[in-house]
């Protein structure tokens, strides 16, 4: 069985090799995510090496997808850069009092 779901997917991570992705995102538990504008698509590996591509139809879509896995993998405040205690937040406490 190939760690790959497809071809797409196995050409994006050898390019991702060579830091040839716009964007990552790294969650532990949850993976590592790169996006390729260019492609259209985002490439996915999971904890125990799965690598998986989606390829997107519209710019919008891309993007709008990407936006979503980097708020859901976000582990740094947005406006203070401080850890945050749980993922899908994007402002720490003191940030959100102001």
């Amino acid at each position: 069985m190939s760690k790959f779901d497809g071809a797409l997917s196995e050409r994006l991570y050898e390019r991702s090799m060579e830091q040839g992705y716009d964007e990552e995102v790294v969650a532990d538990g949850l993976g590592w995510y790169a996006i390729f504008r260019d492609d259209m698509a985002i490439l996915n590996q999971t904890d125990h090496g799965f690598v998986y591509a989606n390829q997107f139809n519209t710019v919008e879509a891309l993007e709008e997808a990407w936006r979503s896995i980097c708020a859901k993998l976000n582990s740094t405040c947005n406006d203070c850069g401080v850890e945050l205690p749980e993922y899908g937040m994007s402002l720490c406490d003191n940030c959100t009092d102001e």
